[in-house]
């Protein structure tokens, strides 16, 4: 055990209080698992308890524990695990965006609205960053899913490109994206 009371086995890092992904069945599904469905498991993870399980790692992290050279690096790692979240709800929104068909998908942004708390307008925007980073900025989406750069940084960039007809914004995104 070092430190900061994390068990490190042969099969990679166990937190103290058991594995990654828990078996009590009040906090996962009791199918989990290779038969699990895809809306299960994402069902779970919206209810699992942040410290437990989802996200376990976080939860026996003590910053009074850590030196000055581990605070940062665990800010680094929030900064990154922040970023694939981001990405992963970028992927989630899109896939929800209505077409230009409106009867398609109707209601989908208040249902998006209601379920995440936030105001129809701010998830219009969402939608439509998630949509541009989709569709048009993939080496964006890229580098946001691998913790490169942050949701802030992409979504300025995909207001930048927003009024460009899709070859010059390719290029723009190219441009940026390599320095």
């Amino acid at each position: 055990m070092s430190e900061v009371g994390l068990v490190v086995e042969d099969v990679g890092w166990v937190p103290p209080d058991g594995p990654l992904f828990c078996d009590d069945s009040d906090v996962a599904p009791e199918d989990a698992g290779p038969g699990c469905s895809a809306d299960e498991v994402a069902a779970w993870a919206a209810a699992a308890p942040l410290g437990s399980g989802l996200l376990t790692p976080w939860g026996v992290l003590d910053p009074a524990a850590l030196t000055d050279g581990g605070r940062i690096d665990a800010l680094l790692a929030c900064a990154r695990l922040h970023a694939w979240v981001d990405a992963q709800e970028q992927r989630l929104l899109a896939a929800l965006a209505p077409s230009a068909d409106r009867a398609d998908k109707g209601f989908v942004r208040d249902e998006i609205a209601c379920a995440l708390r936030l105001a129809p307008a701010v998830v219009s925007a969402k939608l439509g960053t998630a949509t541009e980073l989709v569709h048009r900025l993939p080496g964006t989406l890229e580098l946001l899913e691998t913790g490169q750069l942050s949701y802030a940084h992409a979504r300025l960039l995909t207001d930048a490109v927003q009024p460009l007809d899709d070859p010059l914004a390719a290029t723009v995104e190219a441009r940026v994206l390599d320095r």
